[in-house]
């Protein structure tokens, strides 16, 4: 280069970064005809981005898991976070890109990522809605670059544990505003404050009196989500890893603080009225009895044994109607026959990625008549409704099979596969293993299971939202990274000898 300047050094420098991301977000915004609002987020976010610690921005990336709305730019809220991501992703490969090839060869999720990538690109030509495909892989392919990044910075124990922190403390927080959502709406107190984090059309519904919201089942908080059963979901994401430091913990101070913490995880699981929450909790909690069993004090298994029976016993009937349990279903067996049905017309290549909404309600129409009524009140409202594009097949494996074809079931089977392979080694070897670490594992692991079981009734559970996806993919890293290092550290210890 000219000035003296060489080539090495315009690569290494941090404006290289900023032009790649700025060229990115321009043909992005460009190609789906965003507001320019988006892209001086996204000059900002850049900046932002390569005057800090990479560690740093992952910290803030990992608080703002759970926002999905914003005021007056809430449908921009998802994608602002995936064009952030992909610029973290972009400097932490020119800063590291040897340790990606080792990361990549050495860890045994690669497979899997390799397979359903392939399988995204193959079914590309064959989407109804090409744009909408390829931004979903794209959201994909993100999600799966980032496991390998959080599996690099994992390698820092200090960085893996103040990870596992802010997850926690996001998850308090967010489990807060439930709570207060749900005294706002249902018994009308902290009006001022509970307004604030109210979405649009429930403080509509609250003023008018005219939402189903709490006339059918009783209000369902939403926190800082836009569906009652995502903020479920994500806080079932986070309690099965308090949950395993609330038994193993021996401090008293620290035990009560994260009871405290579990008890709040819970009250907004509670308000978000979520069956496959609860239900998903229940198999995590399971999982974790049974594999920290010679690790935990009996009388508090007892506790977690005796006190759902004790509030079943005492609260049955209201649990029976606000968990809408008489229903059981709640239409899914219908929207389940009809997903086989479309998967039957087009089994090998699916109707695309991201297009299961469109095509599904333009061909069945809406499950129920209240589905109907909230759709027209929040667009009537708001412009758009969020229910109406976060509808999917309440199956996770179905849903898929719809999108991409019935190939990527044994796909999806496999992720879960290698996950329960590894941890079941680690299992073996658990004499051998930092306590502390196998604890972390068990939690990982525990997520992972009550994700499974929580994907015959969801279909965003895993990689589908991608702020859940988010989630999935931190506590996945964490779990691997563990497993693995733990593996090479007992594998380096024999070969000593």
């Amino acid at each position: 280069m000219s000035n003296g300047i060489s080539r090495r050094w315009f690569i290494r420098n941090e404006f290289f970064p900023i032009i790649i991301f700025l060229i990115f977000c321009s043909a992005i915004i460009i190609f789906f005809s965003l507001e320019m609002v988006l892209l001086l987020a996204c000059v900002i976010f850049s900046i932002v981005l390569t005057n800090f610690d990479l560690k740093l921005i992952l910290i803030l990336l990992i608080f703002v898991i759970p926002i999905t709305r914003f005021p007056v730019i809430s449908q921009y809220v998802e994608l602002a976070k995936l064009i952030f991501s992909f610029g973290i992703l972009v400097i932490w490969f020119i800063r590291s890109n040897t340790r990606i090839i080792v990361e990549l060869r050495y860890n045994p999720v690669s497979i899997f990522f390799v397979l359903f990538i392939m399988v995204m690109l193959i079914d590309i030509p064959f989407a109804q809605d090409r744009a909408t495909a390829l931004l979903a892989t794209f959201s994909h392919t993100v999600l799966f670059a980032l496991f390998y990044l959080l599996c690099d910075f994992f390698k820092d124990r200090d960085f893996l544990i103040r990870t596992i922190r802010v997850f926690f403390l996001t998850g308090i927080i967010v489990a807060f505003i439930a709570i207060i959502q749900y005294i706002t709406v249902q018994y009308e107190m902290f009006l001022r404050i509970g307004q604030i984090f109210l979405p649009e059309t429930h403080r509509y519904g609250m003023l008018f009196r005219s939402s189903d919201l709490y006339k059918i089942i009783g209000y369902r908080s939403v926190g800082t989500f836009y569906h009652p059963n995502l903020l479920g979901l994500y806080l079932s994401m986070v309690l099965p890893l308090i949950v395993v430091f609330v038994l193993t913990v021996k401090n008293v101070k620290l035990k009560i603080i994260l009871w405290t913490s579990m008890l709040t995880i819970v009250c907004g699981m509670v308000c978000s009225g979520s069956r496959g929450a609860f239900l998903s909790s229940c198999v995590s909690i399971l999982f974790i009895i049974i594999f920290l069993w010679d690790r935990i004090s009996k009388w508090e298994i007892s506790i977690f044994a005796v006190m759902p029976i004790l509030i079943g016993l005492r609260f049955y009937e209201k649990i029976i109607y606000y968990l809408r349990l008489e229903g059981v279903l709640s239409y899914r067996d219908l929207i389940w026959n009809n997903t086989i049905r479309l998967i039957g017309l087009h089994p090998f290549f699916g109707i695309g990625l991201g297009g299961f909404h469109k095509t599904y309600l333009l061909r069945y129409g809406f499950p129920s008549i209240v589905d109907f009524q909230n759709t027209i009140n929040a667009i009537a409202l708001t412009g758009s409704s969020e229910w109406m594009l976060g509808f999917h097949a309440h199956n996770l494996f179905l849903n898929y099979a719809a999108e991409l074809g019935l190939f990527i079931i044994p796909v999806l089977i496999f992720y879960y596969f290698i996950f329960f392979k590894e941890f079941l080694i680690s299992f073996k070897a658990r004499r051998h293993i930092d306590p502390n670490d196998f604890v972390v594992i068990v939690g990982c692991i525990a997520v992972i299971a009550g994700n499974l079981v929580y994907g015959f009734f969801e279909a965003a559970t895993n990689f589908y939202n991608f702020s859940i996806g988010l989630a999935f993919i931190l506590i996945s890293s964490i779990g691997i990274s563990l497993m693995l290092s733990n593996k090479a550290k007992i594998a380096e210890r024999y070969a000593g000898r």
